[in-house]
């Protein structure tokens, strides 16, 4: 029998995934750990230059929930955000999302269903997507929604990310010294081994965001750096510098003022062809 032939969205998939695999093998065989972790993370998140964790994480979920349904990328983008959150929380840099059983929410529907632990995490994370979404959209407007959405909102985000949706436990230190010059000066570690749902590091990494605002002193641009492409056609959420930027690109930016500001466009196209030719 005749193999079926693949689509194309399946062809951009496997392209992707090819060249994604070989960027990581290279990385893997260059750097250490905590290095090499934030860079594979910034790949994942199409970010591959990026050094700052916070800002990959916000440039992973929105790559996230702007990448089309079923599309690989989009899922690459939530496992790079939940790998750096929970690296966050435990201060390691082995990876928490290689034993998934780690998410209650995965755990549960595995010993109900057997189901790959893999297609559990996916079909989590394709379930959250548009609520993911409506929480980044009041984060980039927050006056866009009513105010039973936003209850709503952070009623979400405190059901995923509150401090009892973290499982830890504590272990004593080997050697306490107080100076930290003979020893550590910690009565205990605090380990975190749990997650209530997928989206928990993630949402607990938004609140103290959030948390973060509300104590002062910090723009709001380097909290939280979102905003909604102008553009109507597209209205992409982005992450910029400058939350006074309309824009997701400058492509949008062009088709903006080609569509609304005709005149203006018509002067400056006509400015470039004389200063041109």
């Amino acid at each position: 029998m005749r193999k079926q032939q693949l689509g194309f969205a399946e062809k951009v998939n496997l392209g992707y995934a090819k060249e994604l695999e070989a960027k990581l093998e290279e990385i893997e065989l260059s750097l250490g750990s905590e290095k090499k972790s934030t860079k594979l993370n910034a790949i994942l998140a199409g970010v591959p230059e990026e050094k700052d964790i916070t800002t990959i994480i916000w440039h992973a979920l929105v790559g996230f929930v702007n990448a089309k349904e079923e599309e690989e990328a989009g899922f690459n983008c939530f496992r790079a955000s939940t790998h750096l959150c929970c690296l966050r929380l435990e201060e390691i840099f082995a990876n928490p999302t290689e034993d998934l059983r780690c998410f209650d929410d995965v755990e549960a529907e595995y010993d109900r269903t057997r189901t790959p632990l893999e297609n559990i995490f996916r079909s989590q994370a394709s379930a959250l997507r548009q609520k993911i979404r409506m929480v980044l959209v009041w984060l980039a407007r927050p006056n866009t929604y009513t105010p039973a959405h936003k209850r709503y909102i952070l009623e979400f985000l405190l059901h995923h990310g509150s401090e009892q949706a973290i499982q830890f436990g504590i272990d004593s230190t080997d050697k306490f010294d107080h100076t930290g010059r003979d020893g550590t000066p910690l009565f205990y570690w605090k380990n975190v081994y749990g997650y209530k749902t997928v989206f928990t590091p993630t949402a607990k990494f938004i609140l103290d965001k959030l948390e973060q605002y509300h104590e002062g002193g910090i723009p709001l641009e380097k909290v939280i750096p979102l905003i909604i492409c102008k553009r109507q056609e597209c209205g992409r959420i982005a992450v910029v510098r400058r939350r006074t930027k309309d824009f997701c690109s400058n492509s949008c930016r062009t088709l903006y003022r080609q569509k609304n500001k005709p005149e203006v466009w018509a002067a400056y196209m006509r400015k470039y062809r004389s200063d041109s030719y």
